[in-house]
């Protein structure tokens, strides 16, 4: 009679766990449509639910710049980076622009590019040892490689405005104040295709911000494979998942005449 009371006091702890999981996953699935996650805590339930961005395989025409279009040099650019594995952990990072600009005219931005610094590629959830470990995975060959393909690059198609009458759809639920969508090429590894994400366009009289909500990419469609070395191509891949996801950052200055 002992035995089966401890048996059955086991099993209401099993199940109370259990319970306490599900309740973990169902919050953790309500609040994943931020696209704000914080950097350095995001889980891959809330990676995973996160808007997919629409790419093609034609990359459009970048905008030219104006000639009498007032001009904002950048000032600084950040995109934040969230990669994950089938076993469900998480690294999150970021990457430096290297230069870049964006031309206003006409009550709104018309053209612009940015050419990101892959070689700044940093980890920001780890330290030591294995920071150093992982920023130097990811730069070799296996995934970025920076030596071959030392920068990235963002050219600006077209950008048009959200209004009180556009439909707002799933993916455009988020925490950042989206005031119009964005088109334009990026280009990794030499490999350019076009993306469409949401903005906000922070305008003011001498600065602009333009600030993307997080999105995620298949990094295999810019050929950014993990195929080599002595684990086969197939096992790699299925310990590293396609999916990146990105958050696109310009602060630009109104430039000198």
């Amino acid at each position: 009679m002992k035995r089966l009371s401890i048996l059955l006091l086991l099993s209401a702890l099993v199940f109370a766990q259990s319970c306490k999981s599900d309740k973990k996953a169902e919050e953790e699935t309500k609040t994943a449509a931020n696209d704000t996650l914080p950097v350095n805590s995001a889980t891959k339930s809330q990676i995973a639910a996160l808007p997919g961005v629409e790419s093609e395989n034609t990359a459009g025409t970048p905008a030219p710049m104006p000639n009498d279009a007032l001009i904002f040099g950048m000032k600084d650019a950040t995109i934040v980076w969230i990669g994950s594995k089938s076993t469900g952990s998480t690294h999150t990072g970021t990457l430096k622009g290297k230069s870049g600009s964006v031309a206003y005219k006409d009550g709104t931005i018309v053209a612009g590019n940015i050419e990101i610094d892959m070689k700044s590629l940093s980890s920001t959830d780890l330290t030591g040892k294995d920071k150093a470990k992982l920023e130097g995975h990811l730069k070799s060959s296996e995934f970025f490689d920076i030596e071959k393909y030392p920068t990235a690059k963002f050219e600006i198609v077209k950008i048009s405005p959200l209004d009180a009458n556009t439909e707002r759809t799933a993916s455009m639920k988020s925490l950042v104040k989206l005031t119009n969508m964005m088109t334009g090429n990026l280009t990794i590894k030499g490999v350019t295709r076009s993306v469409t994400v949401p903005v906000n366009i922070n305008l003011k009289a001498t600065s602009v911000k333009i600030t993307s909500s997080m999105f995620g990419i298949d990094r295999s469609l810019w050929g950014v494979n993990y195929d080599i070395g002595t684990i086969s191509g197939a096992v790699k891949e299925a310990i590293v998942d396609d999916r990146i996801s990105l958050q696109l950052n310009f602060e630009g200055v109104k430039a000198a005449k």
